[in-house]
């Protein structure tokens, strides 16, 4: 029961506010009831029959209708380009991606070519006797030299590292075998 009470008491203040309103602007009468109660009016049948601005309304908003096509238009124009682009540019990527996947099997078989000549060597100097390996040897760099010998049995790396000539300062030996230890790991 309250809730009703609440709801007409609502009601009426809406009313009564729209009375002040119409009251204050003039429009209590009952044309311009009328005019709230009916909606707007008919268009007029002849254009010459509509008042001055509507004409001007009407041509603004044909003009702005064109406006507003060309622009849909170009829109479109614009979204099929994208499209376009969008799809040269997933060709390019799968272009590039196959680039790469030739690349790294290049690379993996230029790998894969280096370590057997790499093994090659390694079983080459291990079939010599390790008096004349370690001359052979001893003009490669440290780390050449442990590359390779660590593809060799121990007892062979041993013997051509016992022979290698130490010559002044540090020992080619232990430089050998710290690379070795570094090489490992």
């Amino acid at each position: 029961m309250k809730l009703v009470a609440l709801v007409l008491v609502m009601i009426l203040a809406f009313a009564g506010t729209l009375a002040i309103v119409l009251a204050i602007t003039g429009n209590l009468n009952a044309e311009g009831i009328n005019r709230i109660v009916s909606g707007p009016p008919p268009p007029p049948e002849n254009p010459e029959d509509a008042p001055d601005g509507l004409l001007d309304v009407a041509a603004a908003l044909n003009e702005r209708a064109m406006k507003l096509d060309e622009e849909q238009k170009a829109l479109q124009q614009e979204r099929s380009q994208l499209e376009s682009l969008q799809r040269q540019n997933a060709q390019l990527r799968t272009e590039l991606q196959q680039l790469v996947d030739q690349l790294l099997l290049t690379l993996d078989t230029a790998d894969e070519d280096q370590q057997a000549r790499i093994q090659a060597a390694a079983d080459t100097l291990a079939a010599m006797d390790p008096k004349k390996a370690a001359p052979a040897l001893s003009e490669w760099s440290p780390e050449q030299v442990a590359s390779i010998l660590l593809l060799m049995d121990e007892d062979v790396r041993g013997g051509i590292l016992n022979v290698i000539d130490s010559g002044d300062g540090p020992s080619k030996a232990g430089i050998i075998l710290e690379a070795l230890q570094q090489s490992k790991y």
